[in-house]
């Protein structure tokens, strides 16, 4: 039981992980996409 409850946890870490990269990636792209659509109406 403790096994099963360790792996859940992991895997829930995992994805907390990869959420959290996620969430960079897109607010990465939003701000690089802002400053193009700045730089293009100068």
């Amino acid at each position: 039981m403790d096994t099963l409850l360790n792996e859940v946890k992991e895997h829930l870490k995992k994805q907390e992980e990869i959420r959290k990269y996620s969430e960079e990636k897109v607010k990465e792209f939003i701000e690089t996409r802002a400053k193009e659509i700045k730089s293009e109406k100068t």
